[in-house]
C-alpha cells in the first residue's frame, strides 16, 4: 500500500508541479523572488527545484532558485529590482541562468542591459554593471560596451571601464575590448566604432606614407596642421613620441582636441595609452566621448593642407651655419679706384695781375741768387 500510495502520489505531485509552473506564464510583474522570461525568438526550457523541465515559447514567471536555458533563439530575463538579462542559443551552446539575486550565469553568454547596478554572477566574480556588460561563462570574461562596472572576487581589479574587457581570473588585467563581426552583440554596439576606425586607420597610413622622411614630429608642424592646437597651452615637445607614425600622432591629436573630460594633457596620455594597448581607433574616439564629423574634419583638413616645412627656421649665432644649411659664401670685394682730386680752378687768363706778377718773379730770383754762396 505504502509504496502504491507512494506511485499515485508522485505523478500527482508533478503534474501539480508543471500546471503551476505553467499558470504563471504571461504574469505582469515578477514578485520580490521572481524572475521573469520573455521569450523573443525559438524557446527557453525552465527547470525548477522539483519536476521535469518545462519548455516556454512565451512569457513566464520563474521562482529564484529556477534554471533558465535557451534552448533556441533569443529570450530576455528581468527582475523584481528592473535588472535585465538578454539571453541567447550561440556556438552550440544556449544561455544558461539560475535565477536569483544576483542571477548566476553556468553556460553560455549573458548581456546585461538595464539597472543600476544589475549583478550578475559567474563563478567566483561577482560584477556590478552600471551599463551594458557582455558576460561569457566559457572563458570566463566580461567584457563593458558601456558605463562601468564593479568587480569583486578577481583578484586586485576592483572596477571595469567601458570598451575594455577582462578575463575573470586572479591577476589579469583589463584590455581594450575585441570585435568579432560574426557576433550581433559586437555589431550592435561596437560596429559603428569599428568601420569609424577602420577609416581613421586608413587616413593615417596615407598621412605618414605621403610625408617625407622625418617630417611631422615637431610641435610647430602640428600646430601648423592642427590649428585646434594653438589653444591648448600643454601641447610641448614631450608629449612627441618620436618613434611614432605622424599619421598616428595627427589622429590621437585630433581626438584629444576634441575631448573635454579632464585636462588636456590628461587626455592626450588616455588617447595613446589605450591605442598603444590595441585599441582600435574607433574605440579610443568612443572611449574619448567625441563625435565622428569633428574629428575627420579637422584630420581631412589637415591632409588636404600642403605640409608645413619639416623644420621650423631657427636664427643662428654669429659665426655659425644652422644644420642642413649650404655654408655661406664669402662676399665678393671689389676694389673701385677713388675719384681724381678735383683741380684748383685755372687762374685767370689775360687778367690785371698778368703784367705785375712777371717782373716780382724775377726780382726774388736775383735776391736768392745772391744770397747763396757760389757754387
Amino acid at each position: 500500500m505504502i509504496q502504491r500510495a507512494t506511485a499515485v502520489a508522485l505523478p500527482v505531485v508533478l503534474l501539480a508541479g508543471v500546471a503551476a509552473l505553467l499558470l504563471r506564464g504571461g504574469a505582469d510583474e515578477p514578485g520580490p523572488d521572481q524572475g521573469r522570461v520573455e521569450v523573443l525568438e525559438g524557446s527557453v526550457e525552465v527547470r525548477g527545484a522539483a519536476g521535469p523541465p518545462v519548455t516556454v515559447t512565451d512569457d513566464a514567471t520563474v521562482d529564484f532558485g529556477d534554471t533558465v536555458r535557451v534552448v533556441e533563439g533569443r529570450a530576455r530575463l528581468e527582475l523584481a529590482g528592473g535588472a535585465t538579462y538578454e539571453l541567447r542559443h550561440r556556438d552550440a551552446t544556449g544561455s544558461t541562468v539560475v535565477v536569483g539575486s544576483p542571477p548566476e550565469l553556468v553556460a553560455g553568454d549573458a548581456l546585461v542591459l538595464d539597472g543600476f547596478p544589475a549583478r550578475v554572477r559567474v563563478g567566483t566574480a561577482t560584477l556590478s554593471a552600471q551599463g551594458v556588460l557582455r558576460v561569457d561563462a566559457g572563458t570566463p570574461v566580461a567584457t563593458a560596451y558601456g558605463g562601468r562596472t564593479g568587480v569583486a572576487g578577481v583578484g586586485d581589479v576592483s572596477e571595469l571601464r567601458m570598451l575594455r574587457r577582462l578575463v575573470l581570473v586572479p591577476g589579469a588585467v583589463p584590455e581594450p575590448a575585441g570585435f568579432d563581426g560574426a557576433d550581433e552583440w559586437d555589431r550592435r554596439y561596437l560596429g559603428d566604432a569599428i568601420a569609424f576606425g577602420e577609416r581613421l586607420e586608413a587616413l593615417a597610413r596615407g598621412y605618414t606614407s605621403d610625408l617625407p622622411a622625418g617630417g611631422g614630429r615637431t610641435v610647430e608642424f602640428f600646430r601648423a596642421v592642427l590649428p585646434a592646437l594653438d589653444t591648448e597651452r600643454e601641447f610641448n615637445a614631450d608629449l612627441l613620441d618620436p618613434g611614432r607614425a605622424p599619421g598616428e600622432t595627427l589622429v590621437g591629436a585630433a581626438i584629444a582636441v576634441q575631448g573635454r573630460r579632464d585636462t588636456f594633457r590628461a587626455r592626450w596620455a588616455e588617447v595613446f595609452a589605450f591605442r598603444a594597448a590595441g585599441a582600435e581607433w574607433g574605440l579610443v574616439a568612443l572611449d574619448q566621448g567625441v563625435s565622428q564629423a569633428p574629428v575627420l574634419d579637422a584630420i581631412e583638413l589637415a591632409i588636404s593642407a600642403p605640409p608645413p616645412d619639416p623644420s621650423p627656421a631657427t636664427p643662428s649665432a654669429p659665426g655659425t651655419t644652422a644644420p642642413g644649411a649650404a655654408p655661406p659664401t664669402s662676399p665678393t670685394t671689389t676694389t673701385t679706384a677713388p675719384p681724381p682730386a678735383p683741380q684748383p680752378p685755372p687762374g685767370p687768363s689775360g687778367g690785371l695781375l698778368d703784367p705785375v706778377a712777371d717782373p716780382l718773379g724775377e726780382l726774388l730770383d736775383e735776391l736768392l741768387s745772391s744770397l747763396l754762396p757760389p757754387g
